[in-house]
């Protein structure tokens, strides 16, 4: 479905595709990135993006791959990996947002 870094990246694959309904507005989502974390809304097709909504998400510099998101009780949660899953030092980070393609909050102590 996406077979090209969005305008502005440099670097990265377009790889670890996830997809969200939201449960609030039932609209879709689709994050992916390598290197960088990119979002969009889906057309009702769900297999096509809405290039207008198209995002560079600023998860902080842990940022790896491998983005999921879900929501509960008003707040969206964004998770990724940090490192590579070889790595003894590979971890699950999170964020959270307001919106489905909004800025992240991070907490403290989020491992």
């Amino acid at each position: 479905m996406i077979d090209q870094r969005p305008e502005g990246v440099k670097g990265g694959q377009t790889i670890d595709q996830d997809v969200f309904s939201d449960p609030r507005t039932g609209k879709s989502y689709l994050y992916w990135g390598n290197g960088f974390m990119a979002g969009a809304e889906l057309n009702e097709d769900m297999t096509s993006i809405k290039k207008e909504t198209l995002t560079i998400l600023k998860p902080d510099k842990t940022f790896r791959e491998g983005t999921y998101v879900f929501y509960r009780k008003g707040v969206y949660y964004f998770m990724w990996s940090e490192d590579d899953t070889r790595s003894e030092n590979y971890r699950v980070r999170y964020a959270t947002s307001d919106s489905p393609l909004g800025t992240f909050s991070f907490p403290e102590n989020n491992l």
